[in-house]
C-alpha cells in the first residue's frame, strides 16, 4: 500500500501559485502610488489607502465595533487628518 501511494504522489505535478487578477490590480495601483481600493486617489497621509478611503474605512470600523470617534485625552494616537 505504501509503495503504491508513493508512486501516486510522485506522479503529481506541482502548480505554481498564481495571484488573482484582483490582487494583481491592487498591487499595480499601489506601485503607481494610487489607492488600491478606489484606484483614483493619491496616497497622502496613509501608505495603503487614499485619505477618503481611509476615513471611510475608519468610520465603518467604528460602526461595526460600536466605538466612537477619537477625542483628546483618549487612548491611542490622533488620526491623521492633515498633511
Amino acid at each position: 500500500m505504501r509503495s503504491r501511494r508513493l508512486k501516486i504522489l510522485q506522479g503529481r505535478r506541482r502548480r505554481r501559485h498564481q495571484i488573482s487578477r484582483q490582487l494583481a490590480w491592487r498591487r499595480r495601483k499601489l506601485a503607481d502610488g494610487l489607492c488600491p481600493i478606489c484606484g483614483t486617489g493619491q496616497l497622502n497621509l496613509y501608505r495603503s489607502r487614499c485619505d477618503a478611503c481611509a476615513i471611510r474605512e475608519r468610520e465603518a470600523q467604528q460602526r461595526r465595533r460600536g466605538g466612537s470617534p477619537w477625542k483628546p485625552g483618549s487612548r491611542g494616537p490622533k488620526p491623521r487628518t492633515e498633511a
